[in-house]
């Protein structure tokens, strides 16, 4: 049976955010800037994980990420851009983000480099980078995914000030379930946790990022009754993904 993966779920209770996706164009061949647009969706009313059209109005508040400031500490960067969602359509625009910090600091889709990839390496150090991994408007955020539920599949944007490549060896890392964590599908209840480990392997990292925007998705499959999962991240296709709306009363 196939499902989704445990760094998935990492990243729904880091990012306090759900996911399915978004019906969407992304720029319009300037790297320089980036737009996004397309049809919100929001977790129908009463039990469930359904996804139906969101078609209120919202105001947008900014685009984060997070990554390490000068001093090392870990930190969410506020970028900019502006827009806004009125019948349910998301309008949102953003050039060269407010904020850049050095590559060196930064979190790729969220996670550190290091930690998914032996040998990371970057081809110009100097560079600076900024990222949206989420949209924050009134009353909630935007995560563009192609996921009913767990995020593990998702779609961000990378901005680079120069031609910047990324590379990575991908390796094999296995842990041992904790119940207190509750990652990875383990099933614990009544102080039992029934899973005995859980193995994830990432792809090789190969990011050629041009100077500008950046496509990247994130992709997260596995298999729960195995607990295995492979991670791989490109720059890659976002067609299919929704934007989902995950509302702080949720």
């Amino acid at each position: 049976m196939k499902k989704k993966g445990f760094l998935g779920v990492l990243v729904v209770l880091v990012f306090l955010i759900l996911a399915a996706g978004c019906e969407n164009e992304d720029g319009n061949g300037d790297t320089s800037v980036l737009n996004l647009s397309g049809q919100v969706w929001t977790r129908s009313p009463g039990e469930g994980n359904e996804y139906v059209h969101f078609s209120g109005n919202l105001e947008i508040i900014s685009s984060v990420f997070w990554g390490l400031d000068g001093q090392g500490n870990l930190q969410y960067f506020n970028i900019g851009g502006s827009g806004s969602i009125a019948d349910g359509q998301l309008s949102f625009s953003i050039g060269k983000p407010s904020e850049l910090i050095s590559i060196q600091n930064f979190y790729i889709g969220g996670f550190v480099p290091n930690y998914l990839f032996d040998n990371f390496n970057i081809s110009s150090a100097d560079a600076k980078a900024a990222q949206i991994l989420d949209i924050i408007v009134s009353g909630g955020r935007l995560v563009r995914s192609w996921d009913d539920y767990y995020i593990s599949d998702y779609v961000f944007y990378i901005y680079v000030d120069r031609d910047v490549t990324l590379t990575g060896t991908g390796k094999t890392m296995t842990s041992e379930c904790h119940c207190e964590e509750n990652f990875g599908f383990c099933n614990c209840r009544d102080d039992e946790c029934e899973c005995s480990g859980k193995t994830t392997i990432t792809k090789n990292l190969n990011l050629n990022l041009k100077t500008g925007w950046n496509v990247m998705t994130f992709k997260d499959e596995g298999n729960e009754l195995e607990q295995s999962w492979t991670i791989e991240i490109s720059a890659g296709d976002s067609s299919g993904a929704r934007w989902v709306l995950w509302e702080d009363n949720n």
